[in-house]
């Protein structure tokens, strides 16, 4: 696998179906060296685990209780106070 984001301690994740195909930046993806661009689930900002890939992306969500989130859950990829030029930053010093 081409793995480029590694998971330090346990973690949950949620699996967003958006990505490059449909618009989103590939480069908003996380790995081990760059931090990713992020995203708000359930109106708390989580930041990208990964890479982001033509269908889907995932948002971290290590901060966060345990509480439950329900399948088709909404999430914000621009707006929700993040911007268009907040997301461009993001890419500043990206690498795949």
């Amino acid at each position: 696998m081409a793995g480029t984001w590694t998971a330090r301690r346990p973690t949950r994740l949620a699996i967003v179906s958006a990505g490059y195909a449909d618009g989103y930046f590939r480069a908003a993806s996380a790995n081990d060296g760059t931090r990713g661009a992020e995203v708000v689930v359930a109106g708390k900002r989580c930041p990208i685990a990964g890479r982001v890939s033509m269908d889907f992306d995932r948002g971290r969500r290590h901060r966060y209780r345990k509480e439950r989130r329900t399948p088709r859950h909404m999430v914000t990829l621009i707006g929700e106070g993040i911007t268009v030029d907040e997301l461009a930053q993001s890419f500043r010093h990206h690498r795949l």
